[in-house]
């Protein structure tokens, strides 16, 4: 599923001027650096969604972020020791914040992308499924979408579902809105809806944080309704497209060495 919906100053700091002697071939190293290309880490920008999307992306409300995606990039980026720093924007502005390069990166997926060429992209963090989620005792076979015909189905408001517009636009199957993946757990609980299409790590995280919805007393399918690669889009400065490299070398690193599984189990 998708929903449907500060300029980085280029000021640097005062710089505090040089006190006392200093050895003649530590001046002329300083003096020689533009020259030979030598740049600093600069800081990298990753923008959210202002609202978050958990448990890839947590926006709480002390103003600090976390979520896989956010603790995955900050990760990284320690590793290659550059500064980073996080800002929130609603979906569109952030988009149009990334093309205008002045945020970084972005968290989304090819598959979700119009023209997913015009970015450069990392290699993919995890796979976000999307999957119907039933109460337990009221499970019923889903293998193809005209197993749906007849149901009703709860989604997210404003979110969009590709296998299954169509059927909900011509009442083939029947869209029942809510405004929170919480939401829709309980309405599938209270048998308000026969299923509800959740992202299945969004879906764990909630169960995870209400007590009310006991993992329990739900099942997944098997048959995905909708399946993406996440990862990060950076826009194209020619800084990003070395920095990507790297940062796909780390991330690759991640998935090794079992701290990329460590994240994610983190918030299941």
């Amino acid at each position: 599923m998708k929903k449907f919906d500060t300029d980085r100053s280029a000021n640097a700091p005062p710089q505090r001027p040089l006190v006392g002697a200093v050895p003649f071939c530590l001046l002329l190293f300083v003096l020689i650096l533009p020259a030979i290309g030598w740049t600093a880490e600069r800081t990298i920008v990753l923008g959210i969604y202002e609202n978050g999307w958990p448990p890839y992306l947590i926006a709480h409300a002390n103003g600090t972020n976390s979520g896989i995606a956010v603790d995955v990039f900050a990760a990284i980026c320690r590793g290659l020791n550059v500064p980073l720093r996080v800002e929130r924007y609603p979906d569109r502005r952030g988009l149009l914040m990334l093309n205008n390069k002045k945020v970084d990166a972005w968290p989304d997926a090819k598959e979700w992308t119009l023209n997913p060429e015009r970015f450069v992209w990392s290699d993919i963090i995890v796979d976000s499924t999307d999957l119907l989620v039933f109460k337990k005792d009221r499970q019923f076979r889903f293998e193809k979408v005209q197993d749906l015909f007849g149901t009703q189905i709860g989604t997210r408001k404003n979110y969009v579902y590709p296998l299954l517009d169509a059927y909900f636009a011509d009442g083939r199957i029947i869209r029942v809105d809510a405004v929170s993946e919480t939401s829709m757990l309980k309405m599938v609980f209270l048998q308000r809806t026969d299923a509800a299409v959740i992202n299945k790590l969004t879906a764990l995280w909630r169960m995870k944080a209400d007590p009310s919805l006991n993992k329990d007393m739900f099942v997944f399918s098997q048959t995905p309704v909708g399946q993406a690669g996440y990862r990060f889009m950076f826009n194209t400065d020619p800084y990003l497209q070395a920095f990507v490299a790297r940062f796909n070398a780390k991330l690759k690193g991640m998935k090794r060495d079992g701290r990329l599984a460590r994240i994610v189990n983190a918030y299941r």
